[in-house]
């Protein structure tokens, strides 16, 4: 977790973006949160993930599991760029942060 500035290649521009997104744990035991920005000619991204207790009972076990099955999900979307061709046409391509 941390912060990633990314400069955009010249040429290419941001098509879309993930969301930013905050995922949390019930009775406040944790919180992820995911926040991605298009600067022009940059993406900004931070995420962390926070447990305010270090100890989490047996019986959060199935929404920790849901807890980090969408932390994985949102960590692995794309970000799609766009090439822009001499006669201003746009040829997509998606990677990965």
């Amino acid at each position: 977790m941390g912060v990633n500035n990314t400069k955009i290649p010249e040429g290419y521009q941001v098509e879309s973006l993930p969301e930013s997104k905050i995922i949390s744990l019930p009775d406040n035991l944790g919180m992820f949160k995911y926040t991605i920005k298009n600067n022009g000619a940059s993406v900004n991204l931070s995420s962390s993930l926070t447990f305010n207790s270090s100890i989490i009972s047996p019986g959060y076990y199935d929404s920790l599991k849901e807890f980090y099955r969408q932390l994985v999900e949102k960590e692995t979307e794309k970000v799609v760029l766009s090439k822009i061709t001499e006669n201003g046409n746009k040829d997509s391509a998606a990677g990965s942060r």
